[in-house]
């Protein structure tokens, strides 16, 4: 089973997904190689290590991938303009490097189209809602999807709406 996890930032996407791979231990889940946003991170690394771009460091050190992470937001231009340029070659480009990892679960698509000609690699697509963030970049809304969480409430009551999901018997 391959599913798909979608809403705005801070809605807690990655959250869900690590609930889901505890609740379904079949499924595989790294949460450093199954967001879209990593394979964009890990694309700026590579663009760093041929000599075509460098970063604000934070001074923190690691390797160019963690370097790369941290530091997203004071380069989040470059990020858009890597992710567009990927999506314009193969609008499944992000999603097919978090599957080739290995990935059951991937996290982070943002555009339309990037779901539309994504849908047929996954058996579900989760919508993560909570009311406290607002919507950012992303740009479809859930009614596109198969399930909608609501996480609203406490870390507990979404893990329990999580393990109620797949407390069926096809997911295990």
């Amino acid at each position: 089973m391959k599913i798909l996890i979608v809403g705005p930032g801070g809605s807690g996407k990655d959250t869900v997904a690590q609930y889901i791979k505890e609740s379904v231990r079949s499924l595989s889940y790294d949460p450093t190689t199954a967001s879209t946003s990593r394979a964009i991170a890990f694309a700026i690394a590579d663009l760093w290590k041929n000599g075509y771009y460098e970063p604000s460091d934070d001074g923190l050190g690691g390797s160019k991938e963690e370097i790369v992470w941290r530091t997203r937001t004071d380069n989040r231009n470059t990020w858009m303009y890597v992710g567009n340029v990927l999506l314009s070659l193969d609008h499944c480009a992000l999603v097919k490097w978090c599957l080739g990892r290995g990935n059951d679960i991937v996290t982070g698509v943002r555009t339309t189209r990037e779901l539309e000609h994504s849908r047929s690699l996954f058996d579900l697509i989760i919508w993560v809602d909570r009311d406290r963030v607002q919507p950012d970049d992303i740009e479809f809304d859930w009614p596109i999807c198969d399930i909608v969480i609501n996480n609203n409430g406490t870390l507990t009551e979404l893990r329990t709406i999580v393990d109620m999901l797949f407390s069926d018997s096809k997911f295990r």
